[in-house]
């Protein structure tokens, strides 16, 4: 079959084709790799998901996935080293035979010692072992897998004895300087484990700073680290000291579809997210110990009896530490393409690559720079073919500067600061604010309006009522709170208030007057809150009985305000927290920027101890905005019984300084020189590509040069289909002709795209075909 492309443009009111060219351009996507996993070749075992999600029958998009195969066109990782800090990488796997040949191996119990393999033969020895192979596992051998960057290599550092202890603070500190001139990228697939703040020593924190600033010759070494995976306990990456570092990449995961993982720890702290399995989906495909060892204990008949040596389905790899490892490949890749970036660069590149999967997200919002980012994703999964083609035209970014303001004034947080709040004519004083906890997803931050409560009983079935502008009120049972909210909203309802049964299955929170957080609300498209089973019955008679009556859900807090007097072009934002409250756990804490995004800091959690008493806590989510005006740091106390107060607090913006009179979060000079006034605006594209202008002033390319011409790709996708791309901004909609000839295109379908291009996957024929591809949002 002959292939042609052909490119169309769309200018604001009207669609033209440009002429018709040849565009056989296989080089752009790279051929399936040979291995037998990539994609499962064997029923019932799932393979490489996470590098293509497609139906190999069809071509169709599953999910979430890296696109692998667009970005191996231009490098597979070659020249780069990844360490991984952690339980020892099995060194004569066979998809290691390449990529483990290196004299970077340490272990850091023992300076002496050449024992750099596995520290134990379980499931937990199989740990780094099973990361690597996400890494660099070899491609083309026919058996198993590849791994995202397959000529990059790997170091098995030992970190951790068999018993999972760690080695002396000393030796820790120099773990993160070690061959730092030749270790780009460190994988730190480890955090905190407990229900409190922990973060590293001070002898540790040094050894960090000083990879940071020296680590790949001044560059900045790479290090990515877990968000956690205690999701169900409350808990929440900007807990751990570690994964809040602004030095550091802190990576989510996500199920096959692209929402956050089940075990996935939210935080405003998570850069990205990647794939990572979850329990009812199975685990990643990846290599474990050989033979009997590890986490695959299973045997396996001829030809395929080298499975022992893998992990997969219900025994793969399930956890954010699938998801990091994945992106380090991904910076191995970037690194690889460019190895003058920095560590700063990777990190602005990663979000610049990466789009969001699921729109339906309660935690996504869109900051003041255009860039969408959530409490549980970060600014989503990277597209690692994206990401390659951005490290290939990126300029290095200026070195970044650090503002500091702070405020020591002590501000009593008012107790119980969640409540049900009722107005209306005749309203008994114990109904006019009700004691209530909160749930797990959205919360009312700014009290919501006043309205009417539905009773809508137990919410087990489709709700025929219009809610639309009503509260909800549920009672709890049956079915899981999630599914009750889910109801409620599709009805309309703006939020929910669940009151408790009377009794009903032992559980940690009985019936009757005893409240509990709305567990497993994270998703929910409404905020909910739980109250008393007498203050439920009591507001159900209530709206009955008064049509007066109104209800809404309110906060509150305890305010400090920051004013930012330096103009940055903002990256990482600190909040170093100071209190005397007594029970953390009880405590939501917020950051607003000056322009609007707000940040998540802390969630009510099941810590019990007295604080924050001095922590730390990082967002990500005002990058690229003008840091000059007024951030707003909020407590709520979301509980009752335990009080306190903020004893002091600091905010720390890190950016690049920039002049910016217009405050559009561009530089006054560089607007100047590219367009000669300051009249562009920062999310207009003024060449007619895909990338804003703030984005081009970051990045370093020229506002007025097309740098993605909206041109037709079109090659193989594998034996049997063909495969039409060509450059679309995530989730917009193109059209796409295609026939025997120019003028004969009798068929047609639209696409929406997923990710940074637009695809089409389609049967080869016998036939020569033509496409023409029209954009409504190309100039």
């Amino acid at each position: 079959m002959t292939l042609h492309g052909a490119t169309s443009l769309a200018s604001l009111s009207i669609s033209a084709c440009l002429p018709f060219a040849s565009l056989v351009r296989a080089e752009t996507y790279s051929p399936a790799p040979s291995d037998d996993f990539f994609p499962a070749s064997v029923q019932n075992v799932a393979g490489q998901w996470y590098l293509e999600n497609r139906d190999p029958l069809t071509g169709e998009s599953l999910g979430a996935d890296l696109n692998l195969r667009a970005a191996w066109p231009l490098t597979r990782g070659q020249g780069v080293v990844v360490a991984l800090a952690g339980t020892g990488i099995q060194l004569t796997h066979p998809e290691f035979a390449i990529s483990g040949t290196n004299h970077f191996h340490h272990n850091f119990f023992n300076t002496n010692s050449v024992n750099y393999g596995p520290v134990s033969r379980n499931g937990t020895g199989a740990h780094a072992t099973s990361c690597a192979g996400l890494i660099a596992a070899a491609d083309g051998n026919t058996i198993g897998m590849t791994g995202v960057a397959p000529d990059a290599q790997v170091a098995s550092w030992v970190i951790f004895d068999s018993k999972l202890k760690f080695p002396s603070p000393q030796a820790m500190a120099a773990m993160y300087q070690y061959a730092s001139e030749s270790v780009w990228i460190q994988l730190h697939a480890w955090g905190a484990s407990g229900n409190a703040l922990e973060g590293p020593t001070a002898i540790e924190a040094d050894g960090i700073a000083a990879a940071a600033t020296q680590g790949h010759s001044g560059l900045g070494t790479v290090m990515v680290r877990i968000a956690g995976n205690r999701r169900g306990d409350a808990g929440n990456a900007n807990d751990d000291g570690w994964a809040n570092d602004p030095r550091a990449i802190c990576v989510a995961g996500v199920r096959p579809e692209g929402r956050a993982a089940s075990y996935s720890n939210p935080g405003a702290c998570i850069l990205v997210a990647a794939p990572g399995g979850d329990y009812d989906t199975g685990g990643l495909f990846t290599t474990d110990l050989m033979g009997f060892d590890g986490a695959n204990i299973l045997g396996f008949l001829p030809p395929y009896e080298y499975l022992s040596d893998f992990r997969f389905n219900s025994l793969g790899l399930i956890g954010t530490s699938g998801g990091a490892s994945l992106v380090s490949g991904v910076a191995a890749l970037i690194l690889s393409e460019n190895p003058t970036l920095g560590a700063r660069d990777v990190q602005q590149i990663l979000i610049f690559s990466s789009h969001h999967f699921d729109l339906t997200d309660g935690g996504l919002s869109t900051n003041a720079a255009g860039l969408r980012v959530s409490h549980n994703v970060g600014f989503g999964i990277p597209d690692a073919g994206e990401a390659v083609r951005l490290a290939h035209l990126w300029t290095p970014r200026p070195p970044a500067s650090a503002v500091n303001v702070a405020a020591s004034d002590v501000v009593d947080i008012p107790d119980d600061g969640l409540r049900v709040e009722v107005e209306g004519t005749d309203i008994p004083a114990n109904l006019r604010s009700i004691h209530c906890l909160p749930g797990t997803g959205l919360q009312p931050d700014t009290a919501l309006n006043f309205a009417r409560l539905a009773d809508i009983g137990l919410a087990t079935n489709h709700v025929t009522q219009n809610l639309s502008g009503l509260g909800a009120l549920i009672e709890r049972g049956t079915n899981d709170f999630s599914a009750k909210l889910s109801l409620a909203a599709e009805a309309g309802a703006t939020f929910a208030v669940v009151y408790n049964y009377t009794s009903g299955p032992t559980d940690s929170c009985p019936g009757g007057d005893q409240l509990c957080p709305l567990g497993g609300t994270d998703f929910s498209p409404i905020p909910g809150v739980f109250i008393t089973h007498s203050d439920g019955v009591a507001l159900r008679n209530l709206f009955a009985s008064n049509p007066t009556a109104r209800a809404r859900l309110a906060t509150t807090k305890a305010t400090v305000r920051f004013t930012v007097n330096d103009q940055l072009s903002c990256e990482q934002v600190t909040v170093r927290l100071q209190t005397d409250h007594s029970l953390r756990g009880d405590l939501r804490i917020l950051l607003t920027s000056p322009g609007g995004t707000s940040s998540v800091l802390q969630t009510y959690n099941s810590d019990v101890s007295a604080g924050p008493t001095d922590w730390t806590y990082m967002t990500t989510h005002a990058f690229f905005e003008e840091a000059a005006g007024v951030w707003t740091l909020d407590v709520i106390d979301e509980g009752g019984g335990e009080t306190g107060s903020i004893q002091g607090a600091s905010l720390t913006v890190f950016g690049v300084p920039i002049v910016d009179e217009d405050h559009d979060g561009m530089d006054d000079t560089w607007e100047t020189a590219h367009f000669g006034n300051l009249g562009a605006g920062p999310l207009q594209s003024t060449d007619g590509d895909s990338w804003s202008n703030l984005r081009e002033f970051i990045q370093g390319t020229d506002p007025q040069v097309n740098d993605q011409p909206f041109v037709a790709s079109v090659g193989p996708w594998d034996a049997d289909h063909i495969r039409v791309s060509w450059p679309n901004d995530s989730h917009q909609q193109a059209r796409l002709d295609f026939g025997a000839s120019p003028v004969a295109l009798t068929g047609s379908t639209n696409v929406t795209s997923l990710g940074s291009e637009g695809v089409w996957i389609s049967p080869r024929t016998n036939q020569t075909q033509f496409f023409r591809v029209t954009s409504p949002g190309k100039p």
